[in-house]
Protein backbone atom coordinates (compact mmCIF):
# COMPACT_ATOMS: atom_id res chain seq x y z
CA UNK A 1 0.00 0.00 0.00
CA UNK A 2 1.78 2.79 -1.03
CA UNK A 3 -0.01 5.50 -0.14
CA UNK A 4 -2.13 3.99 3.07
CA UNK A 5 0.79 2.74 4.79
CA UNK A 6 -0.01 0.14 7.69
CA UNK A 7 2.00 2.68 10.12
CA UNK A 8 -0.40 5.61 8.38
CA UNK A 9 -3.77 3.73 9.32
CA UNK A 10 -2.72 2.37 13.00
CA UNK A 11 -1.75 6.53 13.56
CA UNK A 12 -5.36 7.31 12.39
CA UNK A 13 -7.21 5.06 14.95
CA UNK A 14 -4.64 5.95 18.24
CA UNK A 15 -6.52 7.24 21.08
CA UNK A 16 -4.28 9.81 21.81
CA UNK A 17 -5.31 13.06 19.99
CA UNK A 18 -1.29 14.64 19.02
CA UNK A 19 -0.97 11.55 17.18
CA UNK A 20 -4.67 11.34 15.78
CA UNK A 21 -4.27 14.88 14.40
CA UNK A 22 -0.98 14.82 12.76
CA UNK A 23 -2.27 11.27 11.18
CA UNK A 24 -5.56 12.86 9.82
CA UNK A 25 -2.74 15.71 7.83
CA UNK A 26 -0.94 12.93 6.28
CA UNK A 27 -3.81 10.79 5.40
CA UNK A 28 -5.50 13.81 4.06
CA UNK A 29 -2.16 14.27 1.83
CA UNK A 30 -2.39 10.14 1.33
CA UNK A 31 -5.64 11.09 -0.21
CA UNK A 32 -4.67 14.00 -2.47
CA UNK A 33 -1.54 11.74 -3.76
CA UNK A 34 -3.93 8.91 -4.70
CA UNK A 35 -6.47 10.80 -6.36
CA UNK A 36 -3.63 12.97 -8.67
CA UNK A 37 -2.33 9.08 -9.45
CA UNK A 38 -5.75 7.75 -10.08
CA UNK A 39 -6.40 11.17 -12.35
CA UNK A 40 -2.97 10.56 -14.39
CA UNK A 41 -4.47 7.00 -15.37
CA UNK A 42 -7.61 6.76 -15.24
CA UNK A 43 -7.90 6.85 -19.27
CA UNK A 44 -5.65 3.82 -19.82
CA UNK A 45 -8.34 1.83 -17.71
CA UNK A 46 -10.61 -0.55 -19.41
CA UNK A 47 -14.11 0.93 -19.44
CA UNK A 48 -15.77 -1.09 -16.78
CA UNK A 49 -13.27 -0.23 -14.06
CA UNK A 50 -14.08 3.60 -14.81
CA UNK A 51 -17.49 2.46 -15.09
CA UNK A 52 -16.41 1.68 -11.18
CA UNK A 53 -14.65 3.96 -10.40
CA UNK A 54 -17.24 6.64 -11.67
CA UNK A 55 -20.15 5.01 -10.18
CA UNK A 56 -19.49 3.46 -7.15
CA UNK A 57 -18.06 4.55 -3.17
CA UNK A 58 -15.74 1.32 -2.69
CA UNK A 59 -14.35 2.87 0.76
CA UNK A 60 -17.50 1.56 3.23
CA UNK A 61 -18.01 -1.77 1.15
CA UNK A 62 -18.30 -5.07 2.89
CA UNK A 63 -16.12 -8.22 1.78
CA UNK A 64 -19.14 -10.27 1.77
CA UNK A 65 -16.51 -13.45 -0.14
CA UNK A 66 -13.29 -13.68 -1.66
CA UNK A 67 -11.23 -16.73 -2.50
CA UNK A 68 -9.30 -18.69 -5.34
CA UNK A 69 -11.29 -20.40 -8.35
CA UNK A 70 -8.60 -21.91 -10.12
CA UNK A 71 -6.61 -19.53 -11.80
CA UNK A 72 -8.78 -16.70 -10.68
CA UNK A 73 -9.10 -14.38 -7.71
CA UNK A 74 -12.86 -14.09 -6.79
CA UNK A 75 -13.92 -11.18 -4.57
CA UNK A 76 -17.67 -10.11 -3.60
CA UNK A 77 -17.93 -6.76 -2.74
CA UNK A 78 -21.73 -5.17 -0.77
CA UNK A 79 -21.25 -1.60 -1.35
CA UNK A 80 -22.41 0.77 1.19
CA UNK A 81 -25.05 2.33 -1.21
CA UNK A 82 -26.63 1.43 -4.56
CA UNK A 83 -26.97 1.28 -7.73
CA UNK A 84 -26.14 -2.74 -7.25
CA UNK A 85 -26.21 -4.53 -4.11
CA UNK A 86 -23.30 -6.77 -4.13
CA UNK A 87 -20.27 -6.51 -7.15
CA UNK A 88 -17.89 -9.11 -8.19
CA UNK A 89 -14.72 -8.52 -9.16
CA UNK A 90 -12.53 -11.71 -10.91
CA UNK A 91 -8.75 -11.31 -11.24
CA UNK A 92 -6.77 -13.71 -13.14
CA UNK A 93 -3.91 -15.00 -11.48
CA UNK A 94 -0.16 -14.87 -12.64
CA UNK A 95 1.46 -16.74 -9.62
CA UNK A 96 0.33 -17.85 -6.28
CA UNK A 97 -1.39 -15.42 -4.28
CA UNK A 98 0.42 -14.33 -1.26
CA UNK A 99 -1.80 -13.37 1.92
CA UNK A 100 0.05 -11.25 5.34
CA UNK A 101 -2.05 -11.41 7.36
CA UNK A 102 0.72 -9.77 9.80
CA UNK A 103 0.72 -6.29 8.18
CA UNK A 104 -1.40 -4.42 10.90
CA UNK A 105 -1.47 -5.01 14.65
CA UNK A 106 -3.81 -7.40 15.99
CA UNK A 107 -6.33 -5.20 16.88
CA UNK A 108 -6.65 -3.75 13.47
CA UNK A 109 -6.63 -7.21 11.96
CA UNK A 110 -10.24 -8.87 9.79
CA UNK A 111 -11.77 -11.94 11.96
CA UNK A 112 -13.49 -12.43 8.56
CA UNK A 113 -13.10 -15.81 6.93
CA UNK A 114 -10.30 -18.29 6.31
CA UNK A 115 -9.03 -18.50 3.07
CA UNK A 116 -8.55 -22.29 1.31
CA UNK A 117 -7.07 -23.21 -1.51
CA UNK A 118 -10.29 -23.88 -3.03
CA UNK A 119 -11.95 -20.69 -1.93
CA UNK A 120 -13.30 -19.80 1.22
CA UNK A 121 -15.12 -22.72 3.87
CA UNK A 122 -18.29 -22.52 4.44
CA UNK A 123 -20.78 -20.42 2.66
CA UNK A 124 -23.53 -22.51 0.96
CA UNK A 125 -23.21 -23.07 -2.80
CA UNK A 126 -22.92 -20.11 -5.44
CA UNK A 127 -25.96 -19.69 -7.64
CA UNK A 128 -26.31 -19.52 -11.50
CA UNK A 129 -25.82 -16.06 -12.38
CA UNK A 130 -26.67 -14.19 -15.92
CA UNK A 131 -23.34 -11.67 -17.47
CA UNK A 132 -24.06 -8.50 -18.77
CA UNK A 133 -23.77 -9.98 -22.27
CA UNK A 134 -26.34 -11.81 -21.21
CA UNK A 135 -25.13 -15.25 -21.19
CA UNK A 136 -25.26 -17.71 -18.03
CA UNK A 137 -22.55 -19.24 -16.13
CA UNK A 138 -22.25 -21.09 -13.08
CA UNK A 139 -19.74 -20.08 -9.87
CA UNK A 140 -17.18 -22.64 -8.62
CA UNK A 141 -18.83 -23.76 -4.72
CA UNK A 142 -17.40 -20.21 -2.44
CA UNK A 143 -17.82 -21.04 1.28
CA UNK A 144 -17.22 -19.29 4.55
CA UNK A 145 -15.55 -20.46 7.78
CA UNK A 146 -15.61 -17.80 10.89
CA UNK A 147 -11.48 -17.18 11.18
CA UNK A 148 -10.36 -16.90 14.62
CA UNK A 149 -8.75 -13.38 14.15
CA UNK A 150 -5.57 -14.51 12.47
Amino acid sequence: MKYFTPELVVAYGSDDPATWKDAEARWDDACARYDAYLASVKDRLPADLRHVEDTYRLHDAVVRVMGRRRQEFLLLLQPASPPQPLLTFIYELVGEPVIRKDVLPPDYQSTGGVLTSYGLAGAPEAEESSTEEGSSEREDSIQTEEGDGG
